[in-house]
């Protein structure tokens, strides 16, 4: 309603534009916590994941098992974990995209 106050424009019109907007940040605002949150799920998820393979990977060096299969399952956990640090920065460029445009506001 500030908008409408400053401009002088108490009109039905311009009252409903202001609600508009703000309505608009807020769903723009929750859209954006939404986003955040399913990210980071995704991501313990996964990191819970790997902490699995990983504790099942050192208890096969205990017993000493195939050396080169471990290695190999070393290898491909740690390829997968710089793939979810990629998507984990893009992730995070899109909400600083997102926060800037809802700071314009």
């Amino acid at each position: 309603m500030a908008n409408s106050e400053k401009n002088g424009n108490n009109t039905f019109e311009g009252i409903l534009a202001t609600k508009l907007s703000h309505y608009k940040t807020i769903i723009g605002f929750v859209l954006f916590v939404a986003m955040g949150v399913g990210n980071y799920m995704i991501t313990d998820y996964k990191v819970k994941e790997h902490d699995k393979k990983i504790e099942h990977l050192e208890e096969q060096l205990k017993s000493r098992g195939n050396d080169a299969l471990i290695m190999k399952q070393l290898d491909d956990i740690q390829k997968t974990n710089s793939e979810l640090s990629s998507k984990i920065e893009k992730t995070n460029e899109r909400v600083d995209k997102v926060l800037e445009i809802l700071l314009r506001k």
